[in-house]
């Protein structure tokens, strides 16, 4: 027994390879892969060894030695190896062997784990029992492979894979199609792009080590295509690939902005050829990308187009600068990302149907000016957005005419004073005969705001309902359809003025003075007036702006035609047409004879100078003496017989031209004495001298100063007013110098002249109204205005001149600071073209500031010869507030007197039931222009009147001579002095002839009662 283990002990393993044996001493015999080897123990006998047999040589008792039969190693798994194996006997203890590590186990199986994948391993099996080993049974085989670990590289018709464990090949199969290959790097080619392929590994044992499905990468789309492109969408499609499994397929549709640093990207997924993309940009550039997507998901390599969305369209056209061959267009921009990156585009089309002329203007502004256009086309102008990607977007458009070429030739014909007709030649526009023309009238002035336009689709117009010597400014422009208008071509025309009206003449011998008033026009400033006069062998003109006209150096008693026509920017109105004969010349001279002892005179005389054809010798005693131009040629006598002796007569001698008589010349001679009693001739002088006596007292009774009594007043105007008012003209003499010898320094002060509106009109400082002064201005007290006493009061009136521009503001002053509650005015603010008083009220209802006084006028009451007006009157400072009544007589001429005493005396009745109202304090201010002359008369009038019906008397010359001591030239002219002793006349009649102030007749009466009606209106607001 010992001897067998020993032999055991120095057994010697024999390795059995396919080919021979060897025997290895001390150790395990390598096995070969894939195969199975069988291993002897070897016994030692004295110095022989021999293999080993079930049967010992030298044993003699059995032993049973076990054996591993049917080993079988099997791949479990990528990391697990089944070993499983029989044995006999069967209670055997087994030795398992893999890798250098050797596990032992009671059961004829055991797992191997925690492999390596695809690693082939040889498993050894041997038994043990009772001490007895059996053969070394090995098998080798290999783990699973994981074919996902594996990098499968694949395109559309390629599969490449690296293995690296060991394998027999690898298989790929689809459908009918089969491709094998070995070795390390498998490249299979040419396969189907898009299709599945089923991956196999064998091992060298013939088995599959793994299996996988490879789907290949589709073919790529192509030919895409743009559509339906929008702001904001647009629609891609493709053409599919050629690909078996194309059916199948899906497809990415990315959608990316075409900027460097974008990450905003949208991908859609679609199964159809094509892909409508939203929520775009305007005017955004975005790359399009569309891949393949097999059911496998692989996914073929990107087809891509770059394509912008439309713009948003520009908005707001504006047309501006257009002429009659350019325009300029502008537009508000669209609000999209990219705008500043735009561009557009500008066409220009005719706007007719069959009209192909079309212009494309680029520009990167948001304007542009369109030019070579023809005059008064009209044009479609449209304006579309550019990208840089060129996509356009819808059109934006505006009809726009460009403005016809103006007319020219403007021809003034049919002028009247109302009416003109202006002709003209139509430009040569191309549409001309689609044209209208606008014809607008306008006054020449700047001011002006009256303007009528007449429309006409012919080459004149009448232009109607003109007033007369007034220039117009008369422009004509031609319209197109489209209503643009041309420049205007203008034409300066005055209608023809009014004829001038006649007033007066004074005709002398060699002289005539005309006296015309203007005719009713409004342009009478500017009015001149061409005189024309001639006689059988002279012709003359002259141009005035007067009202008057003295013509000299005439021919006396010349009869000649004279025509006065008023004239403005030279165009003349007809002639007023006037026939004057000059007065005859007086005779120079006479010289009378008388022979002694005969009752007779001889006269002699020279031939008067003119045109004469008779002369009139009235004798004292009765008889009269015609003497043609026949009968002496340049001397001239007559012999006046049948005379008393040392008779004085007087013998007035009138040059006669066709009934036209001269001034007289007058001449007294006596008679020689025949024996007349000297008696005689002293009571003719006593009687002389008793005549002279008692016109003296006459006169002395009638003073001018003397209050006349209503008895005396008509005697006493009749005798005043015989000689063509020789004693009224001799008692407004006698009145020049009353005042003028008291100061007027404070109108004399430098910094006062320019508040004066005449240099001889100056305020006695005696009686002169202050204002109240500042502290900055030490002169502002002075204003040309004076107290003026009236019936009841030495203050009871204030006379001023009217307020000049820089002088409204103390006008306003003096009113509020007297009290004054009436202001009475009697000029307008402008007669013919003189400005005789600046307005100083407002002239609507929007009130004005003067300094410290806020005027607003409150009524406006407009009658047939005055206006009544109430202002409000508001003091900025103190918020003091008063009612001002304003009585304007508008009716009276300047330096003239009213056409009619009633006129007047209604007025001053209308003042006076006002007056009657107020405080004794509160006085009443007059004024017209100079604040004399009709400011005077009016003041006179209410005192006269008052006096005489308080006194029953009355006094003129007494009454103007006090208001001269207050103001010089108080009743500025002869007319007007003659005029208050009318107007007292007139109510002295008309007291006489009714109770009630009748003045003449019934429409006086009515005029009167309307009066007291009026003011008792007027005066119904409270003050």
């Amino acid at each position: 027994m010992n001897s067998i283990l020993g032999v055991l002990l120095l057994m010697t393993f024999i390795v059995v390879s396919a080919n021979n044996i060897t025997l290895s001493t001390g150790s395990i015999p390598t096995i070969s892969t894939g195969t199975t080897t069988t291993a002897t123990i070897p016994t030692k006998t004295t110095g022989t060894t021999t293999t080993a047999s079930t049967t010992s040589t030298t044993a003699s008792t059995t032993k049973i030695v076990p054996e591993i039969r049917n080993l079988t190693v099997l791949a479990q798994s990528t990391s697990e190896l089944n070993v499983s194996w029989s044995s006999y006997p069967q209670n055997c203890t087994f030795w398992v062997m893999y890798n250098l590590t050797e596990t032992n186990s009671t059961t004829p199986h055991q797992l191997l784990q925690n492999l390596t994948a695809g690693h082939i391993y040889n498993v050894s099996v041997w038994a043990e029992y009772n001490g007895e080993k059996s053969a070394v049974e090995t098998q080798a085989n290999q783990t699973f492979m994981d074919c996902k670990n594996y990098k499968w590289l694949v395109n559309t018709t390629e599969i490449l894979v690296n293995i690296t464990e060991p394998f027999l090949c690898v298989e790929a199969k689809r459908d009918n199609e089969a491709y094998n290959q070995s070795g390390k790097n498998i490249h299979f080619q040419n396969l189907s792009p898009g299709c599945e392929y089923n991956i196999s590994i064998i091992s060298e044992f013939g088995f599959t080590l793994c299996t996988t499905t490879v789907y290949l990468d589709p073919s790529p789309v192509t030919n895409l295509i743009i559509t339906n492109r929008t702001t904001n969408q647009t629609t891609v499609s493709w053409t599919p690939p050629n690909d078996r499994d194309v059916t199948l397929y899906k497809y990415n549709v990315t959608t990316k902005e075409n900027v460097i640093v974008t990450t905003k990207e949208t991908v859609t997924e679609t199964n159809t050829s094509s892909c409508t993309i939203e929520d775009l940009e305007a005017g955004v550039g975005y790359n399009i990308c569309v891949q393949s997507i097999t059911v496998g998901n692989t996914i073929s390599s990107e087809t891509c187009v770059t394509v912008y969305t439309d713009p948003s369209p520009v908005t707001n056209l504006i047309i501006t600068n257009r002429t009659t061959n350019q325009t300029t267009v502008s537009w508000t921009p669209p609000n999209d990302r990219d705008v500043t990156l735009y561009k557009y585009n500008v066409t220009t089309k005719e706007n007719v149907i069959a009209s192909t002329k079309e212009t494309v203007t680029e520009t990167n502004t948001s304007s542009c000016t369109i030019e070579d256009l023809e005059a008064g086309v009209g044009y479609n102008i449209c304006v579309q957005s550019i990208t840089v990607g060129n996509t356009i977007s819808s059109e934006t458009c505006v009809t726009v005419y460009t403005d016809p070429s103006p007319v020219t030739n403007l021809i003034i014909t049919n002028r009247t004073t109302n009416q003109t007709t202006v002709s003209w030649t139509p430009p040569n526009d191309r549409d001309i005969t689609l044209y209208k023309y606008n014809v607008t009238t306008k006054e020449n002035v700047i001011a002006s705001t009256k303007e009528t336009v007449t429309e006409t689709n012919t080459s004149s117009c009448t232009i109607e309902d003109l007033e007369a010597g007034v220039g117009y400014n008369i422009c004509v422009q031609s319209i197109t359809v489209g209503n643009t208008i041309s420049s205007e071509t203008c034409v300066t025309v005055y209608t023809d003025p009014s004829k001038p009206i006649f007033d007066f003449k004074n005709v002398t011998t060699n002289s005539v003075q005309l006296h015309w008033k203007a005719p009713n026009n409004i342009n009478i400033k500017d009015y001149r007036y061409s005189v024309n006069w001639s006689s059988a062998d002279q012709t003359n003109n002259n141009i005035t702006k007067n009202l008057f006209m003295n013509i000299s150096s005439l021919t006396p008693g010349n009869l000649y035609n004279i025509t006065i026509q008023s004239l403005i920017a030279d165009v003349s109105s007809e002639g007023l047409l006037l026939k004057i004969r000059t007065d005859p010349a007086k005779i120079p001279q006479i010289i009378c004879q008388n022979n002694a002892g005969e009752n007779n005179i001889h006269l002699l005389w020279s031939v008067p100078e003119g045109v004469w054809d008779k002369i009139e010798l009235n004798v004292s005693s009765g008889k009269q003496y015609t003497v043609t131009n026949r009968s002496c040629t340049k001397e001239c006598t007559q012999e006046i017989d049948g005379l008393l002796p040392a008779t004085s007569y007087k013998f007035m001698l009138f040059t006669m031209s066709y009934d036209i008589k001269s001034a007289p010349t007058m001449i007294e001679c006596m008679t020689s004495i025949v024996g007349v009693a000297t008696g005689t001739t002293i009571a003719l002088l006593i009687i002389i001298l008793l005549i002279i006596i008692v016109i003296f007292f006459l006169r002395r009774d009638q003073e001018p100063s003397k209050p006349i009594t209503i008895s005396n007043f008509p005697s006493h105007f009749y005798c005043k007013h015989r000689d063509t008012d020789f004693g009224f003209s001799e008692d407004y003499q006698s009145l020049r110098s009353v005042g003028t010898n008291q100061s007027t320094n404070a109108a004399l002060l430098l910094e006062n002249k320019n508040k004066n509106r005449f240099t001889n009109v100056l305020p006695y400082d005696c009686s002169r109204v202050k204002l109240q002064k500042d502290q900055v201005n030490h002169c502002s007290d002075y204003i040309n205005a004076n107290f003026m006493p009236g019936y009841y009061s030495s203050k009871e009136f204030i006379a001023a001149q009217g307020p000049l521009p820089n002088t409204v503001a103390d006008f306003w002053q003096m009113i509020w600071e007297q009290n004054v509650q009436a202001v009475v005015m009697v000029t307008n603010c402008q007669e013919g073209n003189k400005v005789k008083c600046e307005q100083y009220w407002p002239e609507d209802c929007k009130p004005c500031v003067y300094e410290d006084i806020l005027v607003t006028t409150v009524s406006d009451k407009e009658m047939e010869e005055w206006t009544l007006r109430e202002f409000h009157v508001k003091h900025v400072k103190t918020l003091e507030s008063r009612i001002i009544k304003h009585f304007h007589f508008t009716a009276w001429p300047d330096h003239g007197v009213p056409d009619k005493t009633q006129s007047l005396i209604a007025f001053r009745e209308l003042v006076r039931s006002f007056m009657n109202q107020l405080t004794r304090n509160a006085p009443v201010v007059v004024h017209c222009s100079a604040g004399v002359g009709r400011t005077g008369t009016f003041i006179a009038l209410d005192y006269l009147l008052l006096q005489l019906s308080n006194e029953m008397a009355v006094s003129v010359y007494s009454f103007v001579q006090r208001m001269r001591k207050n103001r010089p030239l108080m009743v500025q002219t002869e007319s007007q002095y003659i005029f208050l002793h009318q107007c007292m006349l007139d109510t002295i009649n008309a007291l006489e002839a009714n109770s009630e102030p009748v003045y003449e007749n019934s429409d006086c009466i009515y005029a009167n009662e309307l009066a007291l009606k009026e003011v008792n209106n007027f005066n119904s607001i409270p003050s």
